[in-house]
């Protein structure tokens, strides 16, 4: 049941007021305790408490005269202090509303629903009381805007499944970088004249699907009989897998010679230091570019990357979390003395939080400047990440350990279920047989 959780050992009932009748309520929730610690009674009183909240939010919204609603109001409180004090379920009056007819009437009820903005604001609210990741919440506020664009700031008793069609039917010809530049400032009609490249199917469903979660989240908090994106899923054709190549000897040495080098943007240290990280280490972009300086750490004389889940930290799945040891190229290199230049900050780059993730002006630099370079499509940043395997295998590094040393879920039973993975001695061992002499002399000599 949605409407009972637990505190220290007590159950209590909740309840969640809907936007149309704050003006009665004026507070956001019903909250206390059932003044049990079996969960079967307190889903029994709960059930009882629920019945007659619901009942007198049926009557205030069947009443336009603001003095009777609040009178109904008085009584439910009356009510639920008794039921508190006794636990008695008999309600002391039966809650009756007598519906109204006149147009007027019906046209004020109307206007009491909440806009779609009023509506996604309270989701919002909960979620972040939810922890909900950033990335996650800046991938549903996107599909929002992409709502609000196409239907605008309706009341929710506005949007019929005749619209839901149709905002389905538009999500797929909805324009990319729809927010930038001056895309921001055409109408979505004249962005189609002039045949501005729309979103990839796959980012179409994505939108959907975060549509259809705040949609069921208005239904489950009655604020909508009915969800109209019911059933209008929209498919993508599956594309092709995107092959993503390791980069070459020459590859590197063009990239460490021609764009990447240390200290041409003192600005900027990361357009350094992400790469080559990510290059001695394996780590994905965004486990790299959010890193705090605390996440370099030194255990037994060995320096290592703690990457994990803590606090806004973002990873793909549990299996990434682990302590990744620094190739002491990366020493030599400097990354040691570049730590102790952020020793007053938090993280050790001065990368901005954009829609939900620290990397993603990351991947728009290198983006830039491996086109400026002519690479193929299947040359992108993660391939870094695929180089460094390879590397690790060339030097016959033990494939476990490759998997400890990326992130990779063990497919075996005994490294799996039953290990607790490979200690930090050991997988450094591994990571300084990996030789990385195709590039190294070039940075050492940038050092």
């Amino acid at each position: 049941m949605h409407n009972i959780f637990v505190r220290g050992s007590t159950y209590y009932f909740r309840k969640v007021v809907p936007v149309d009748v704050y003006d009665t309520f004026r507070k956001r929730e019903i909250t206390f305790s059932l003044q049990t610690k079996s969960k079967r009674l307190a889903r029994s009183k709960a059930a009882v408490a629920l019945g007659a909240v619901d009942t007198a939010i049926y009557e205030m919204r069947e009443l336009t005269d603001l003095a009777k609603r609040r009178t109904v109001h008085k009584e439910l409180v009356t009510y639920l202090d008794d039921f508190r004090a006794t636990g008695n379920a008999k309600l002391k009056r039966v809650i009756v509303s007598t519906p109204s007819n006149t147009t007027a009437d019906q046209k004020e009820k109307e206007e009491q629903s909440p806009t779609l903005k009023e509506a996604h604001a309270l989701y919002l609210d909960e979620k972040i009381k939810m922890d909900w990741h950033e990335r996650t919440k800046a991938d549903g506020v996107q599909a929002f805007n992409c709502l609000i664009d196409i239907v605008g700031n309706i009341r929710l008793n506005k949007l019929s499944k005749g619209l839901a069609i149709e905002v389905t039917q538009q999500i797929y010809d909805y324009p990319a970088k729809r927010n930038q530049w001056k895309n921001r400032n055409l109408s979505l009609e004249e962005l189609k004249k002039l045949g501005v490249p729309t979103i990839a199917p796959t980012t179409a469903v994505k939108h959907f699907m975060h549509l259809t979660t705040f949609f069921n989240w208005l239904v489950n908090r009655e604020y909508m009989a009915a969800n109209p994106f019911s059933g209008l899923k929209p498919r993508a054709k599956k594309a092709a897998a995107r092959t993503k190549e390791p980069f070459t000897a020459n590859d590197l040495n063009t990239l460490f010679t021609k764009r990447i080098i240390k200290g041409e943007d003192p600005d900027k240290p990361w357009r350094f230091w992400v790469p080559v990280l990510a290059l001695y280490t394996g780590a994905r972009l965004e486990e790299i570019s959010q890193l705090d300086v605390d996440d370099i750490k030194q255990s037994e004389g060995i320096y290592y990357l703690d990457i994990h889940d803590r606090g806004s930290h973002q990873l793909k799945n549990k299996s990434s979390i682990r302590k990744t040891p620094l190739h002491k190229d990366l020493l030599e290199i400097g990354l040691l003395e570049y730590i102790n230049s952020r020793k007053d900050e938090v993280k050790l780059f001065n990368l901005s939080l954009l829609q939900g993730i620290y990397g993603k002006t990351v991947s728009a630099w290198f983006t830039f400047i491996k086109n400026k370079l002519n690479f193929p499509s299947t040359k992108v940043f993660h391939s870094f990440r695929h180089t460094f395997r390879d590397f690790a295998v060339e030097s016959r590094v033990p494939s476990e350990h490759i998997k400890a040393l990326l992130g990779h879920t063990q497919g075996d039973m005994t490294h799996g279920v039953y290990g607790s993975g490979f200690s930090l001695s050991l997988l450094n061992e591994s990571m300084q047989q990996i030789d990385f002499s195709c590039v190294r002399d070039i940075l050492i000599k940038e050092a």
